[in-house]
């Protein structure tokens, strides 16, 4: 197996609360050549550690990362035994391989502003371990480091506001080449909560399905309602109750309140920009359509899920 110079590659970790996605990036251009995952977050990898009495932490945390290191390994064919990971995400929390204070905004894109430690432990590959940010009241761990990697795309925009939807979603406002605000919306963690947890559970069907599935009228309907959120909600279970939806079309219904709730207070002229791969993407696309048809901007599905791994080359070209 070849081994290349440790100089033109590195490996990208982005690790999330439930799950963990590794990247081999050609430093050069910060191009993502091939990307591999798992469900293995980082709560889970905590959680177990605790019945592990006698290995550190962070022996841990990199004795379940190396699996997925060799599978990406395999993958691209060249050995990756001395290419140094840039991790970001959660994996700098309080429930990762070691907390590290957020930075402060504002944030120029460069990263420049971003706390960083190298770590080592014996027998794996170095890791340069990259802090989240905060606000007054907000913080986040992974998303700065996902708009740093899109930077090319909206540095022509004077201001934007970048929407990365997820279990919280995160609404980003940029302007002059800084990040300088963050809002968040538990909209991704209410729609669980509400669809399996709830009366609701009965009349919603609770997983959001794959990325062809198309929101229908239901959630235009949804998106277009206004009052008291409580109560919208429970006429979900009538909904179905009295056979005005099924199970399908109240999801999509459900969706559209907390969405159209997300956006409703949002009066600002920006430029909208949506950046998002996983299975919210059409939702959230059709809102951005609905609510700012006039400027939003939808960037390019691969370019999302590559985002933060582009983020964590530029970060990573910077320790040097």
């Amino acid at each position: 197996m070849d081994q290349p110079h440790a100089e033109e590659y590195l490996i990208g970790c982005d690790w999330g609360t439930t799950s963990v996605r590794l990247a081999l990036i050609r430093r050069e251009d910060h191009q993502v050549l091939k990307t591999v995952g798992k469900k293995e977050g980082v709560a889970i990898i905590a959680s177990d550690w605790k019945t592990n009495s006698g290995v550190s932490l962070q022996q841990y945390f990199f004795h379940r990362l190396q699996p997925l290191v060799q599978e990406l390994q395999r993958e691209v064919g060249i050995s990756l035994e001395n290419i140094p990971i840039c991790m970001s995400g959660m994996a700098s929390s309080s429930i990762g391989i070691k907390e590290l204070p957020y930075a402060n905004l504002p944030l120029s894109l460069s990263g420049s502003g971003l706390v960083k430690e190298e770590i080592s432990v014996e027998g794996y590959n170095k890791v340069l371990l990259v802090s989240g940010l905060r606000g007054e009241d907000e913080v986040m761990r992974g998303e700065e480091v996902q708009i740093i990697g899109i930077r090319e795309y909206i540095r022509s925009i004077d201001s934007c506001m970048v929407v990365l939807p997820g279990t919280h979603s995160k609404h980003v406002g940029v302007s002059e080449g800084q990040i300088g605000e963050i809002k968040t919306y538990m909209t991704g963690e209410l729609f669980t909560v509400l669809s399996q947890h709830t009366v609701l559970r009965h009349s919603v069907q609770s997983e959001v399905d794959s990325l062809e599935d198309v929101p229908g009228d239901c959630f235009l309907e949804g998106l277009q309602q206004r009052g008291i959120l409580s109560n919208l909600l429970f006429s979900i279970r009538t909904g179905t109750l009295f056979g005005k939806r099924n199970v399908k079309q109240s999801r999509d219904y459900l969706l559209g309140l907390l969405i159209g709730h997300e956006f409703s207070s949002f009066n600002e002229n920006h430029q909208m920009v949506l950046c998002s791969s996983g299975p919210l993407l059409p939702f959230y696309a059709e809102a951005m359509k609905y609510f700012f048809s006039n400027r939003s901007m939808i960037l390019d599905e691969k370019l999302a899920s590559e985002a933060a791994f582009k983020g964590q080359s530029v970060v990573f070209g910077l320790k040097s």
